[in-house]
């Protein structure tokens, strides 16, 4: 055992890897009489099934609906072999009950731990109550303050995308609370802005490494902007899902030339000359704040221009009083007493720089004197909203600025507004709860006929995880910046239970001053393609083309079977399970033509057709080029090299985990001169522990445990199993001998 620890003291080196069984040295042996011969179809058939993702033999709960099984059966699967999965469902689709059905086939009698946003936590509550599943939930901003999960093998994190940043404080308690835990991952949106967004929340409950069965030796290793690994389909549950129940979308576009103005215009040529800032970066940032407060309302400009004028006038008084502040030691000083005098002369000095441009006094008033004309000339884009909601149908409006809600509110003409925001809610000038609210645009509120309100004004706070089905029509009143918040917003109302088959979405562009300033309707437009890079998207056919490869060619369970199909085109296709005990599985194709090997899905698919099309001919004898044998076995054996672990092993990493590494092994020199196999036992395990990937509680783990906590992680892992490799189906084409 020494030796061996000794062997392997350079990080990196192979001698931590398990041992390879490969059946054979050459892919020609294959070939002999071991391998039987079948009708190509049905080696199409075999080869197929080696791509059909693991679904665990779990009989559903009876409330589940019947598209939803699949999703259900693959979520236990990926749970109970990665510790981890993601539920991408489509918006509206019933990811909730999949969830809790996942969960409680997973925990027993034991309650549910959910994680959820605040304002989904009741909704949460009443779900489970009704499908009579204990949970013990905890919302994403108690979490933010430091209050850790409550205790239970399996938790299910709503909203997963509010843990896409790993630097976040509310990331980093979730990530340690999971170390040891299984979770379940729920988020139909889960790319936002990059292809960091992903793995940062799968790391959170699945080790760096846990897909290299399949051929990714480490999440981390999948930022970028290119198609991401098709492995990924092992650990995101997203099945088709047809559209029983729930209502389709209909969008209609306002167009920014029908809301623009001239007085507009001058507005935003006199938020152009502000300075602003002295630092160049800063002050183009405030302007983007200012342009967007000004696409929204009038209401939201007039407020952002007067924080900004009342810091000025702080500035200018501290000034007076022989103290320089920084623009955010202003803001610190002054936070809830914006009417309030701030005695500076009292504060003890400061040589803090500001960046402030204080010369901006002037200025500000000349685009007051702009925002008076526009006010006067009327808001051309709340009377366009006007004119639509005057048919009285339920709608759901969205801006992103507070001031904005509360500036509709005042003026749309009618019945008073419901509305909801990140400091409270209610209808028209009285508060009321926002559960109360949010209820009248669920199911049953029709009962109230005319007294139920007919609008409801919202900001982001109610664009995720609310179930509001008497909503008809959503408008999108103001922009976001991600198209992922559009698809959010729409899937209020577009959820099963709808009460109508069709819901209106109607989208208010931006005018082209606006959009010129702000780029904001291009920048949606790039991030709502993110999802495609993993096969997630609004509108979904089959989300990959694995699965739809696996649909077309009706997979079977066959193995070593082979077939020669006549073609001009010589090659081959070889399918193959992957295997490591404690049965963990996964299946490799590879196509080779020209002594050129790839894995490419839509290469193999147009093979499999090619052979599928064919008569019998399992007694046709071909003759195969020794470069696309070669080829072949080459992409086998790198495809097993990756498995094995030394495609991560070779990857570098931090100093901290190089130090543990060595503190174990010399640990282990230690306690094997001491002759106390217990303690060696006891470090090989930690040592295990290290030489894995990890996720992301226990890379924290990494830099605060002990070897102690090291070992019992390091318990659980397989690294020494065998990975075992079978032939499946081999399809080869050419021409007769």
């Amino acid at each position: 055992l020494l030796e061996r620890q000794q062997a392997g003291t350079a990080f990196g080196r192979q001698a931590m890897a398990a041992p390879v069984l490969l059946p054979r040295s050459e892919l020609a042996s294959w070939l002999d009489s071991s391998v039987e011969r079948r009708a190509p179809d049905e080696v199409v058939a075999a080869i197929a099934g080696v791509l059909a993702l693991e679904e665990a033999p779990d009989p559903p709960p009876a409330w589940l609906r019947p598209e939803q099984v699949r999703s259900f059966r693959r979520l236990l699967a990926a749970v109970r072999r990665f510790g981890g999965a993601l539920l991408a469902e489509p918006i509206g689709s019933g990811k909730t009950y999949i969830a809790l059905a996942a969960a409680e086939r997973l925990t027993g009698t034991v309650p549910v731990v959910v994680v959820a946003p605040a304002v989904v936590v009741p909704q949460w509550r009443v779900t489970a109550r009704a499908l009579g599943i204990r949970i013990e939930i905890i919302s994403h901003e108690r979490l933010s303050r430091g209050q850790s999960p409550p205790s239970g093998p399996i938790v299910v994190v709503d909203e997963s995308h509010r843990f896409r940043n790993r630097a976040t404080h509310r990331y980093r308690e979730l990530a340690r609370s999971l170390v040891g835990r299984r979770a379940i991952l729920v988020s139909a949106t889960p790319l936002f802005n990059r292809v960091d967004d992903l793995t940062n929340q799968l790391l959170l409950s699945v080790r760096d490494d846990a897909l290299r069965l399949d051929g990714l030796p480490s999440l981390r290793g999948l930022s970028g902007s290119g198609p991401i690994a098709p492995a990924l389909e092992a650990l995101i549950v997203s099945a088709i899902t047809d559209q029983v129940g729930r209502p389709h979308r209909s969008l209609t576009t306002i167009t920014g030339q029908a809301w623009v103005s001239e007085p507009l215009e001058r507005v935003l040529a006199a938020v152009d000359r502000l300075r602003l800032s002295k630092d160049r970066s800063i002050a183009a940032l405030i302007r983007t704040f200012l342009t967007v407060a000004a696409a929204s309302s009038p209401a939201a400009l007039a407020a952002s221009i007067g924080r900004y004028r009342l810091l000025l006038a702080q500035a200018r008084d501290a000034g007076e009083a022989g103290h320089r502040w920084s623009r955010r030691a202003l803001v610190e000083q002054i936070r809830g007493q914006e009417d309030q005098l701030v005695f500076w002369s009292l504060l003890g000095p400061t040589r803090e720089e500001t960046e402030l441009a204080l010369g901006d006094d002037r200025k500000l008033m000349a685009l007051e004197r702009a925002m008076a004309e526009w006010e006067a000339d009327g808001d051309r884009k709340l009377a366009r909203l006007t004119t639509i909601v005057a048919d009285g149908r339920p709608t759901l409006v969205f801006a992103t600025a507070i001031e904005t809600v509360h500036y509709l509110r005042r003026r749309l003409p009618g019945p008073a507004a419901a509305w909801c925001t990140g400091d409270g809610a209610g209808i028209g000038p009285t508060r009321m709860p926002r559960e109360r609210v949010l209820a009248l645009f669920r199911p049953g509120a029709e009962a109230l006929g005319s007294l139920a309100p007919r609008v409801l004004l919202a900001t982001e706070v109610a664009a995720e995880g609310l179930d509001l089905q008497r909503v008809e029509r959503v408008i999108h009143y103001d922009l976001p910046w991600t198209a992922v918040r559009l698809a959010q917003r729409d899937g209020r109302a577009i959820r099963l239970g709808g009460n109508h088959p069709v819901v209106d979405v109607v989208r208010f562009e931006l005018p082209h001053p606006i959009e010129r300033r702000l780029r904001l309707m291009q920048l949606v437009d790039a991030k709502a393609r993110l999802p495609e890079l993993i096969g997630l998207g609004t509108d979904r056919a089959p989300w990959t083309q694995r699965a739809r490869v696996v649909e077309q060619f009706r997979p079977s369970s066959a193995e070593r079977v082979r077939a020669a199909v006549r073609s001009d085109r010589a090659g081959l296709v070889a399918a193959f399970r992957l295997e490591r005990a404690p049965g963990a599985r996964a299946g490799f194709i590879i196509a080779v033509e020209g002594g050129q090997a790839t894995t490419d899905l839509a290469v193999i698919e147009a093979r499999l057709f090619e052979a599928g099309a064919r008569l019998d001919e399992a007694h046709v004898l071909l003759g195969l080029p020794d470069a696309d044998l070669e080829a072949a076995e080459r992409g086998l054996r790198e495809r097993v090299r990756i498995a094995n672990g030394e495609a991560w092993l070779a990857e570098p990493e931090s100093p901290a985990l190089r130090a543990a590494i060595r503190q174990v092994q010399e640990a282990i020199r230690h306690a094997t001169g001491a002759r106390d196999r217990g303690a060696v036992a006891l470090h090989d395990r930690a040592l295990g522990f290290l030489r894995r990937g990890h996720t992301a509680g226990e890379r924290l783990l990494v830099h605060t445990g002990s070897i102690s906590d090291w070992a019992a992680l390091g318990g659980g892992m397989a690294d020494g199993s065998a990975i075992s490799v079978s032939l499946a189906g081999l399809l080869v084409f050419g021409q007769a001998e």
